[in-house]
């Protein structure tokens, strides 16, 4: 979560940013550095959040709160690849001029609520409904401290391990306020305006930043402040034993020695050992690491580890950038700064050993805007690698902007690998059968490639490093298939880099009517990995025929007549026909002109005529036509019918001796 301050004790300087829709190099970190997405507002964004409607859900939001206007939320598409849009809805339910915004599910109801901070330092509460956007929030309680208020940052956490999401508020003076929720949608037994916290600090606090977290272990809650004015960072531990359900211990039972003006605090294991780590960005003095001791005080006084060189830093983010370690808890979480008038930079964790920290002290990666005035940072996987199908979690950078565009960096893995020219086709509702009852050749590659596409890198000069399929009829009993061509190819001139084009084979007997799903695993030399799965139909076994004269009629004589072949999907390629007459001289045959085809591609009607241009004499007439279609499918059908007519010699057939 976002845990930058809300107040500025620098002069704001205007500055412009020139954006640039290509990809930027490729670093350490797979991030953009000039980024693809900004905003196409000019608003002054106090705090960013990332809203994901329930918990475990993907796909999220990007909600904004600007201190001169409306709540924004940049939508999601939801859909692969990922786009955010870039220009904002209206949050306008919520109320305006907002410093800070924060997610927790209030009244546990799974959908995560809204707390939202204003300019005149109230605090609302909005409960969410269904987990939608711009009008799925109720106002539901609100504090009453005008005019004296004073909050600049609130943030959810079950403090007392009850289940459900308490709210802890921050100012700058002010005491430091818990709420307890009672999991209906209430802190206490009345809704509205509330002036009584459960719980709060004795004295007050120039508080800028807060963040909570299980320091020493007990599973409950503790917070850290970071506070301005020459104050120290604090940490408040929770004590289960104190009142009748266990408050903090009113005092702080630490503080560092060093006292900056601290804008962000973070608690995260940055050494891997299992403890929650402090994580401190500060304002003209370096950002600070202290590494859980393990034992009270829980932290030293002086940092383990400190940036270079100083920065204005406004706000602070952990993720693991650099996707070197998988899913958390085991990710080398790096360290984001979002700097105020300078470019917002990462410094990588290289931790191998657990509980030996080893982050660079210096940037791996660097903006390409040095003129940003970022005051938010949040950091999280945007799109849907979160799940069982891609479990590595590929992290985009959002950057809040004082006085400019919003503006996202986008994790290359996003970018791609992506799908390209499937075959069959995504939705395709046309797949045909081959005689054994696999799937048919491609048509691109070997004959036992029956499965055919491309995936592109994510960045020019990538290129793809493997790739896995795995087929199945449902998602979730994919088996493999191999592959029987794979080239890595030409160079797109474009976003994307190098690709694979791939066949593969499968072994899979299917079923008319069945639907194949698709998984295609792909990795690039960006570190992206993507896991993308398309589907698509087998088509029924569905053609027919339809002629004149029908199956057993009886017709008068005629010397033209027709009939249609039709199919599901496939081009109807060949079609001719033979009529064999069975009269008192015995069966003899031969074979009809035929003329233009009629129709489209999947009905071909063909019209016939005897080849003398005599109407067909009087007897019992077997009429035999076939085609093919370009699915490799033969088409053979037989009628028979009767025609009756004057006594012969009147007329002449085509089976009419002499």
């Amino acid at each position: 979560m976002n845990r930058g301050s809300s107040k500025l004790y620098l002069l704001i300087a205007v500055a412009v940013m020139v954006f640039c829709a290509t990809v930027g190099a490729r670093a350490a970190i797979p991030l953009e550095t000039t980024p693809s997405w900004h905003s196409t507002d000019e608003i002054r964004t106090y705090d960013l959040e990332w809203y994901f409607a329930t918990q475990g859900s993907v796909y999220p939001d990007l909600y904004a709160a600007n201190i001169d206007g409306p709540v924004y939320v940049y939508t999601n598409s939801k859909t692969d690849p990922i786009t955010i849009s870039t220009t904002p809805a209206t949050v306008s339910a919520v109320s305006e001029n907002a410093i800070d915004i924060d997610f927790g599910d209030f009244n546990n109801d799974s959908y995560n609520d809204m707390a939202l901070v204003l300019d005149n330092g109230l605090v609302e509460v909005y409960r969410a409904t269904t987990g939608t956007i711009s009008t799925d929030w109720t106002l539901v309680w609100w504090s009453c401290q005008v005019p004296t208020a004073n909050t600049v940052k609130a943030i959810w956490s079950d403090v007392n391990a009850d289940g459900f999401a308490d709210l802890i508020t921050i100012g700058d003076p002010d005491y430091v306020k818990v709420y307890y929720s009672n999991g209906t949608g209430d802190f206490r037994a009345d809704t509205g305006c509330d002036d009584y916290p459960d719980w709060e600090t004795p004295c007050t606090y120039r508080a800028l930043s807060i963040d909570v977290g299980d320091v020493n272990g007990d599973l409950y809650y503790d917070f850290v402040i970071g506070t301005g004015d020459g104050d120290p960072i604090y940490l408040f531990m929770f004590d289960p034993n104190l009142g009748s359900s266990g408050h903090y211990i009113p005092d702080p039972v630490w503080q560092s020695t060093g006292t900056p003006i601290t804008r962000g605090v973070l608690l995260r294991d940055f050494d891997k050992d299992g403890q929650l780590d402090l994580a401190a960005g500060n304002v003209g003095d370096p950002s600070w690491i202290f590494v859980n001791t393990g034992a009270d005080p829980w932290f030293a006084t002086t940092p383990d580890w400190q940036s270079q060189p100083a920065n204005d830093t406004y706000d602070i983010c952990a993720c693991d950038f650099d996707v070197d370690t998988g899913s958390a808890p085991q990710a080398d979480l790096d360290l984001a700064e979002g700097n105020f008038a300078q470019a917002d930079v990462i410094y990588v964790n290289n931790t191998t050993t657990n509980g030996v920290l080893n982050m660079a002290t210096t940037p791996t990666w660097t903006s390409d805007f040095a003129t940003g005035e970022t005051l938010s940072l949040a950091c999280a996987d945007i799109g849907e690698d979160l799940t069982a199908t891609d479990p590595t979690v590929d992290p985009e950078l959002a950057a809040g902007d004082w006085d400019q565009f919003n503006v996202i960096y986008i994790n290359f893995s996003e970018l791609g690998p992506y799908l390209d020219n499937q075959i069959p086709a995504e939705d395709e509702q046309c797949v045909h059968l081959d005689a054994d009852g696999r799937l048919p050749d491609c048509g691109t590659c070997s004959t036992i490639a029956n499965i055919y596409f491309q995936v592109w890198a994510s960045a020019p000069g990538a290129s793809i490093t493997s790739i896995r399929v795995f087929v199945d009829a449902t998602t979730s009993t994919m088996q493999e298939v191999t592959a029987s061509v794979a080239t890595n190819a030409v160079t797109y001139d474009g976003i994307y880099g190098r690709f694979w084009e791939a066949c593969y084979y499968d072994p899979t007997v299917w079923n008319p009517g069945d639907m194949v799903y698709v998984r295609v695993n792909a990795t690039d030399s960006n570190l992206g990995f993507k896991s993308m799965t398309y589907s698509f139909h087998v088509a029924e076994l569905i053609h027919y025929y339809e002629s004149d004269p029908l199956d057993g009629a009886v017709i008068a004589p005629t010397d033209t007549f027709w009939y249609t072949l039709a199919d599901t999907c496939c081009t109807i390629s060949t079609a001719h026909s033979w009529l064999e007459w069975n009269g008192p001289l015995g069966a003899t045959s031969a074979s009809l002109s035929t003329s233009a085809v009629v129709g489209g591609s999947t009905l071909y009607t063909i019209v016939c005529q005897t080849e003398d241009g005599y109407p067909l004499g009087p007897g019992y007439y077997t009429w035999r036509f076939i085609g093919e279609d370009d699915c490799g499918r033969d088409y053979d059908y037989t009628i028979h019918f009767t025609v009756v007519g004057p006594v012969w010699p009147a007329f002449r057939g085509p089976g009419w001796p002499g």
